[in-house]
């Protein structure tokens, strides 16, 4: 079984990706993972700069670096820490290292999470219903759609990191195996029950009776325990996600996507990026990639 060691949060110190912060907090707090605290400034890294002199720029002053942009940098840098610093002080009892990277925000993500080999990444997202985004929105869509670890977005402040029902979304046929393997640690360490469901849309009918055997086959073969067996009828695939979600009180989405081309293999990528968008829960992504 898989666990959480290591737990990637990006942050551009918005409320949302403070939001973000405080879920891997507190998911942490019930797995021992570490955090890594990420953020990224979205400037090309300066060629006559490598990333050792980079890490210690912020301690050094005017008089030591002779160049504009390194002196820009400098101060950069130092705010940069500074709000950084004080972001770690409100989740001080957290085992939390921080890192600050240039380059694309999407890139280097991903660039971090295989570098540290990263088991999860969580980070905050307003949506779409905010315009002045900067990690969030489409970024965040980014991540989702190439991430090769979980990804998981978080909306609202986290009072406590509670998942006792966890909603998993699927057409059931080839899961990743990391899916199966997150999702039964999540219950595990939650105590909680999995809500397995198929959205039904006009386009895509079947029968109830093969259905529920499809879903009850893939629950044998990943030797589920505390589950239930869903099929929900509505007119499009992610709204009938959002309210089986809330029907059944779920306090996360989980739900695989197909990666890169955003293609149809699991579930098409633009309905895990649309869920994402408009859930007000945390929502847990998986990506299967070619």
């Amino acid at each position: 079984m898989t666990t959480l060691q290591k737990i990637l949060v990006p942050t551009d110190f918005s409320p949302e990706s403070i939001n973000g912060l405080a879920m891997a907090v507190g998911l942490a707090q019930k797995t021992g993972a570490k955090i890594y605290l990420l953020h990224v400034i979205d400037i090309p890294m300066p060629k006559d700069i490598d990333e050792v002199e980079i890490t210690h720029l912020d301690l050094m002053t005017e008089k030591d670096l002779l160049s504009p942009e390194k002196i820009y940098l400098m101060k950069l840098l130092k705010e940069t820490k500074s709000k950084i610093n004080e972001l770690k002080k409100q989740f001080a009892h957290a085992n939390i290292s921080d890192h600050v990277s240039f380059d694309r925000i999407v890139h280097q993500i991903n660039y971090f999470a295989e570098k540290y080999q990263i088991d999860m990444i969580v980070m905050g997202s307003k949506g779409t219903n905010q315009t002045d985004n900067v990690l969030l929105g489409s970024n965040a869509e980014k991540v989702i759609r190439t991430a090769k670890v979980p990804v998981m977005t978080v909306k609202q402040a986290i009072k406590e990191v509670s998942l006792k029902n966890i909603c998993f979304a699927s057409d059931f046929k080839d899961v990743p195996k990391i899916a199966i393997l997150t999702l039964s640690h999540l219950q595990e360490i939650f105590d909680a029950k999995i809500h397995l469901v198929k959205i039904i849309t006009p386009a895509n009918f079947e029968i109830s009776s093969i259905t529920r055997q499809q879903i009850k086959k893939f629950a044998n073969s990943c030797l589920l325990e505390n589950y239930t067996i869903n099929f929900y009828n509505y007119y499009t695939e992610y709204e009938g996600i959002l309210c089986f979600a809330d029907e059944i009180k779920a306090d996360i989405i989980c739900m695989t996507t197909r990666g890169n081309t955003g293609l149809v293999r699991v579930l098409m990528g633009s309905i895990a990026e649309d869920v994402a968008n408009h859930s007000d829960l945390p929502v847990l992504t998986f990506n299967e990639f070619d």
